[in-house]
């Protein structure tokens, strides 16, 4: 059984949903799995894994439910076209010099819509971080509204930079979304003071204070 092949045979703008089994999914796949059907759901309510890299092409795909794993590419997912979705996943990073999930929804009449959610992004090696991003959100991505554009309820465990953001995210609410109470979890933010607010110049919410350190200035505390 191939989830390529079922990409390729349903029908844009027909909401196709394929259903996948329990099972490890690899060599039928390529190593990279390109979603390019419009409007597809690929999900699994099972304990299926995917072994491959995951790339968005079509308009509103969503993944549902998988545990996706790949040292291949520049990152484990690639969420880059019309409202994509994530959600209710795990995202395996088994090679330090490939990342988590890029976040890189495209425009639609003026919006940039797009869902990361209730997904667990891990390095394969939690104590190592060299130079890894969990989370990618695009610079195009200038609010997460939590309506149209959606990143919550995501863990992040073992990357020197959890979130990769930019200046004009909100990085209080985005690190409010998000699971860093667990303690699997790592979190070094970068304030104007003790109780102040994350400084936005600073762009990433850290799991290395090393990181953290790295881009503060005189005053701020970590």
């Amino acid at each position: 059984a191939s989830i390529s092949d079922a990409d390729t045979v349903a029908a844009d703008d027909n909401e196709a949903v394929v259903s996948v089994a329990d099972g490890t999914y690899d060599e039928l796949e390529d190593s990279t799995l390109t979603l390019d059907t419009d409007g597809i759901t690929v999900e699994t309510d099972d304990d299926a894994t995917l072994e491959a890299a995951v790339d968005y092409a079509g308009d509103d795909v969503t993944v549902d439910g998988f545990t996706i794993s790949s040292a291949e590419g520049n990152e484990v997912v690639s969420l880059e076209s019309v409202n994509p979705t994530l959600e209710n996943a795990v995202v395996d990073v088994t090679d330090t010099s490939t990342d988590g999930v890029e976040f890189a929804p495209e425009e639609d009449e003026g919006e940039r819509p797009g869902t990361v959610e209730n997904v667990e992004i891990v390095s394969d090696d939690e104590t190592s971080f060299d130079g890894q991003t969990g989370l990618d959100i695009n610079d195009n991505v200038e609010t997460i509204d939590g309506d149209t554009v959606v990143v919550e309820d995501n863990l992040l465990v073992g990357f020197e930079t959890q979130i990769d953001g930019n200046a004009e995210l909100d990085l209080d609410e985005l690190v409010a979304a998000q699971d860093f109470e667990n303690d699997r979890s790592q979190a070094a933010l970068v304030r104007e003071d003790r109780d102040g607010d994350i400084v936005n110049d600073a762009e990433n919410i850290f799991g290395s204070i090393n990181e953290a350190e790295g881009v503060a200035s005189d005053g701020d505390v970590i």
